[in-house]
């Protein structure tokens, strides 16, 4: 187990680096601050944890409770923040695609920025107030979080993330619909521009006049520059439709690795007495990792990508 742990904790540390890559350059190439947020978010939870390596010889034993309560409630907060600017940016999608409004818009902008601040608040606000009434936040193998009674573990984020992941599955996979939608046109679009492309490049009987000729291959040369950029926006737009299913995929499997045995407990009615790595706790690992691999390859900083 002492080996299993440590394994885990470097991995904390490689999704830390990843989370925070991802971050720095959304930042500072201003692309999607939302996923920027989500990014700081991630990070934020993985240090959070990563923090109890002090402690690793023997966590549940040396813990101080002070910090283990600060620890429990600060991994609330984090968690509520990635949950909420996720479903942000699963909203953002959808209105931009599927309802078509504005990207810029400031209305929009201005209400993600408020549910992002004052949500998680409110949030970690209501479940520390319960947390600490109840004496809920104990210390696992890893990292301190609300044990027990589980329908104060549902306030926090096992049951609000896994709901807020429900929504944002609900608003991306019908973003996803309508991106696959256009990737149909592009393809008929590509189709038909190179028949007729094709077809103005043939001989047309004995006429051979050189205005003629330099006419037709002007046109095709224009017509070959049309196909080449349908085809490069179809890539970029099959590209986009490949991270946004990642995401939607990876987000809800994170948060339900996160969630699923608090809910199942909640369900049976009984207590947590886990003694091991949870599978909350492996989530935590390779989140940042995951995002890394979906929004943080270098391809996707490349201007105009």
């Amino acid at each position: 187990m002492a080996d299993l742990i440590i394994i885990v904790y470097i991995i904390i540390f490689i999704s830390i680096i990843c989370s925070s890559y991802v971050a720095i350059k959304l930042f500072k190439n201003k692309i999607n601050y939302l996923i920027g947020i989500l990014s700081v978010a991630t990070a934020l939870i993985e240090l959070v944890v990563l923090s109890s390596v002090i402690w690793i010889n023997d966590f549940e034993k040396l813990v101080p409770r002070e910090f283990c309560i600060f620890q429990g409630i600060a991994l609330q907060y984090c968690a509520y923040l990635q949950i909420i600017s996720a479903l942000c940016f699963s909203i953002h999608l959808y209105q931009l695609l599927v309802r078509q409004k504005e990207g810029n818009s400031q209305t929009l902008h201005k209400a993600y920025i408020f549910a992002i601040v004052i949500i998680p608040i409110i949030m970690t606000i209501i479940v520390s107030i319960e947390s600490i009434q109840h004496d809920a936040i104990q210390p696992f193998k890893i990292a301190c979080d609300i044990k027990n009674p589980q329908w104060v573990k549902l306030i926090g984020y096992p049951g609000f993330n896994l709901i807020g992941t429900i929504i944002g599955a609900y608003f991306s996979i019908r973003a996803v619909f309508k991106v696959f939608r256009h990737l149909d046109q592009f393809k008929s679009q590509m189709t038909d521009t190179s028949k007729i492309a094709a077809n103005k490049s043939k001989p047309t009987g004995d006429v051979n006049e050189g205005g003629v000729t330099n006419e037709i291959a002007e046109e095709t040369g224009v017509k070959k520059d049309f196909i080449r950029k349908i085809r490069k926006s179809y890539n970029m737009t099959k590209a986009a439709a490949i991270r946004m299913v990642l995401f939607s995929f990876g987000l809800t499997l994170i948060n339900t690795l996160a969630s699923v045995h608090t809910v199942l407990l909640f369900i049976k009615g009984g207590e947590d007495k886990t003694t091991g790595l949870r599978t909350a706790d492996f989530a935590v690992a390779f989140t940042g990792i995951i995002i890394y691999v979906i929004f943080g390859l270098p391809s996707l900083f490349r201007k105009g990508s």
